[in-house]
């Protein structure tokens, strides 16, 4: 229906049904042949606004459905209570440290350090090359993301026996 849509006829059953809380889907099978769309849009132009004890009744009855669907649950209560751990020192599993001080700590020495203030000490084992710790204590401190699979299989492989075989030339 385009055109004629809008009656005088019309717009007064309109205005009645909006009035009373209808909605614009309603209103829209009421009149037939609208759509939801058209009567909003005329609602718009004719300046209509809901009353505001019916958007009030609304709204409340909203709120009080969306209440009653939402089970009432605490979250505090599904969590675990809080549990104090310890902190954990890394420590290198593989190798004995020879607890070295620094007065006494060669340049080619591993520089692991042990201990806690005025007593801390070193591990003393030769340093891979370039580096300034031994193998096991360089794979203990690097930076894991950047290590290839490659390295990580030479180290499993190839550097501990080379590590155990240059321990045995240094306690020679």
């Amino acid at each position: 229906m385009r055109g004629n849509a809008w009656t005088e006829e019309r717009i007064e059953t309109l205005k009645h049904l909006w009035d009373t809380g209808s909605s614009a889907a309603e209103i829209a099978a009421e009149l037939g042949g609208l759509t939801r769309n058209a009567v909003l849009g005329k609602i718009f132009r004719l300046g209509l606004s809901e009353s505001k004890v019916l958007r009030a009744e609304k709204m409340s009855r909203a709120i009080q459905k969306s209440w009653e669907k939402r089970p009432r649950q605490s979250v505090r209560a599904e969590l675990p209570p809080k549990m104090s751990a310890e902190t954990v020192q890394l420590r290198c599993a593989e190798i004995i440290p020879r607890n070295v001080s620094l007065y006494d700590l060669a340049e080619d020495d591993c520089k692991y350090p042990y201990g806690e203030g005025c007593e801390i000490t070193f591990c003393g084992h030769p340093s891979v090359v370039g580096r300034s710790y031994c193998g096991p204590h360089s794979w203990l401190t690097a930076d894991v993301s950047k290590r290839s699979r490659a390295e990580r299989e030479t180290f499993r492989r190839g550097s501990r026996a080379e590590h155990k075989q240059k321990l045995l030339e240094a306690a020679e």
